[in-house]
């Protein structure tokens, strides 16, 4: 079912930047499995998993490699069937170490995997309780797809009695992403599918799935998917950002605003990405861990990727035209792991795959020439959090990390919009995100 009113949106603050939505979502391109792939253990929010494998191993696609644990960590499955050639510090996209499982397949190892994803079959879960639910979501590593990472299982079996109400994702607010796009339009019926299942895993009966207006395909295809079910609701939104941000999109389908400090279920709400839906669905449904995701290389398509991939190998097989030019990285050109507002440069382009990266993007270097803060206010107006950021800016500077946390620091939900509207080009995010990095060391 479609709800049509007014635009809907988040009561203060806000920007519009250009959404620059070039890359097609219209087809999602599945490459051939690479023969060998690197899969970290920490790529989710929460404690690392533990190996359970070692050096010689044989693993087949699917299978456990390391386990959770504590109660905010998910475990890690091989994306590829192989031998593992190592167990220890690889180096990740953010050019740090980490420690990582390497798979390496055979032909017989591909030929397998291939064969495995051409017979997927379908479970019966008319009869599945909400727990063993919540446990196959755990079981299957599902994390949040919409860039936070957090235990899907977690968020769920959290909730308790006090959730009311599901509110899904389906915003990608972000400039140049359009893989949530892809997945909407691609796999509605998966979506819809996931959603069915935590719906009954909360023991609760209404959803609401929001989505920006500029997604008009999407739209259609999730109230098609949706239409014979009467409590779930799609709503379009005003396309304005940060829209999918958690508060931003409880207050825009609810009119509810989440306390400083406090999490959706507050009140009454829980939220998950569109993505996140799917990967349930895929869990409990056929039993498949969360072993690859839908990714936006901006300019070469949408690709459902296994984990670990090298994210380089991808690029450079499918960049007919060099809009990737290695040779001008740390140059010219900058990758970013995610979008232009909230994603994080890329050091190491052959990095692998995790959970959480939803996008590749090139930038071109900018430099803009810092000039002092004139006080115009205009951080202030675009902040959705109603905070004054040019404050936040300048105990960070000052090192006033008392004063920054009583001005609600920690309340930043680090959207860029200050950064972005500011006409002095200060780096006033940066300095916000040193003040919380602080307040949560001390």
């Amino acid at each position: 079912m479609l709800t049509m009113m007014k635009k809907l949106t988040f009561k203060i603050g806000g920007i519009h930047p250009p959404q620059s939505k070039e890359t097609p979502a219209g087809v999602i391109i599945r490459p051939e499995l690479p023969r060998e792939v690197t899969i970290l253990l920490k790529q989710h929010a929460g404690a690392e998993a533990v190996p359970v494998v070692a050096k010689g191993d044989h693993v087949v696609r699917g299978q456990k490699i390391a386990e959770a644990s504590g109660f905010i960590s998910a475990p890690v499955h091989a994306s590829i069937s192989g031998t593992v050639k190592s167990v220890g510090p690889a180096l990740t996209l953010e050019g740090r170490y980490a420690q990582a499982v390497v798979i390496s397949a055979s032909d017989d190892d591909y030929v397998a995997d291939m064969k495995a994803i051409d017979a997927e079959e379908i479970r019966n879960t008319d009869n599945i309780s909400p727990e063993d639910i919540i446990g196959q979501i755990a079981n299957c590593g599902v994390v949040g797809l919409g860039g936070a990472t957090f235990p899907a299982a977690v968020k769920l079996s959290s909730a308790g009695d006090k959730a009311k109400l599901l509110v899904i994702d389906g915003c990608e607010c972000e400039p140049r992403l359009t893989c949530d796009d892809a997945v909407m339009r691609m796999h509605a019926d998966e979506i819809v599918g996931g959603i069915k299942l935590m719906l009954k895993a909360l023991r609760i009966n209404r959803a609401v799935i929001g989505i920006e207006d500029n997604k008009p395909h999407a739209i259609k295809a999730l109230s098609e998917a949706c239409a014979s079910e009467p409590g779930i609701e799609v709503v379009a939104l005003k396309a304005k950002y940060p829209q999918g941000g958690e508060k931003m999109l409880v207050y825009a389908v609810t009119g509810r605003e989440i306390p400083s400090g406090c999490l959706p279920i507050s009140v009454g709400c829980v939220v998950n990405n569109v993505g996140t839906a799917r990967a349930v669905y895929r869990a409990v449904a056929l039993g498949e861990p969360l072993i690859e995701r839908v990714v936006t290389i901006e300019g070469l398509g949408n690709f459902l990727l296994p984990i670990g991939i090298s994210v380089g190998e991808v690029i450079k097989a499918y960049d007919k035209d060099g809009r990737y030019d290695f040779d001008a990285i740390d140059g010219e050109i900058d990758l970013i792991n995610g979008g232009p507002m909230m994603g994080r440069s890329i050091s190491n382009i052959y990095g692998p795959l995790t959970k959480g990266v939803s996008g590749i993007i090139s930038v071109r270097h900018v430099h803009a020439n810092v000039e002092p803060c004139i006080r115009c206010g205009s951080c202030q107006q675009a902040c959705p959090m109603g905070l004054q950021p040019f404050l936040l800016e300048s105990y960070g500077r000052h090192g006033l990390i008392a004063e920054a946390k009583q001005a609600g620091a920690l309340d930043c939900i680090e959207c860029g919009s200050c950064s972005y509207s500011c006409p002095s080009a200060r780096p006033i995010l940066d300095y916000i995100r040193l003040c919380k990095f602080k307040i949560r060391a001390k």
